[in-house]
Formats: structure tokens, sequence, C-alpha cells
């Protein structure tokens, strides 16, 4: 399971994040979690709140930028190779017929 944190300090598996207009929006590996490497953040929902689409800057880093103006929310899931705690996850009939809460960022 990735747990996700930001730069106020919260902290779970599904967290809603503000970020202001124009800002870098950075996904970044802690140091001691021991995955090797992000391979993708996909992302959903308003995505021209997005003004840069996530892009590779490092095996540990990923950087989008939020637009400029307007309101929205944008769902993301982060892509990880490595992670031996991070097993997929087993759909039962319970939860098949449900997504589960990705983390958000949101915009103003």
């Amino acid at each position: 399971m990735i747990v996700y944190r930001d730069s106020y300090n919260q902290q779970g598996k599904s967290i809603v994040t503000r970020a202001g207009y124009g800002v870098h929006i950075v996904w970044k590996l802690d140091p001691k979690s021991g995955i090797k490497e992000i391979t993708n953040v996909n992302v959903g929902g308003d995505l021209f709140m997005l003004a840069e689409m996530p892009r590779k800057v490092s095996a540990d880093t990923w950087v989008a930028r939020a637009a400029t103006k307007g309101e929205g929310d944008v769902s993301y899931r982060v892509m990880v190779d490595g992670c031996k705690e991070c097993g997929e996850e087993v759909l039962t009939e319970e939860n098949s017929l449900r997504d589960p809460e990705l983390p958000i960022l949101r915009l103003p």
C-alpha cells in the first residue's frame, strides 16, 4: 500500500491537497520507502487544471504544473516499481463495484 504525504503534513492512502495557481506539483519517493522507482503518475478528472501533465524528472521524482486559472479537482495514482508491500489489491465481490478513493489535487 502506498501512503501519500504532502507539504501540508497530510498523510494517508487518500488525501486532498490544495495547490496554488502555476505551481509545480512534485511527486517524490521517500528514500526510506524501499520503492525503487515511480514508473508513472496517472491523472484523471479536471485535466484542464494542469498546464503541464506529469513527467518523469528522475527515477524517484515526477513533476507537473498547475494551471494559472480555474477551479477543479485532479485525481492521481502513482505507479511504482520495487515495492514489496505494495502488492496488487485483491478484488472481491464487495469491493469490485466501487473505485478506490484516489488522492486529489484541488485548485485553487
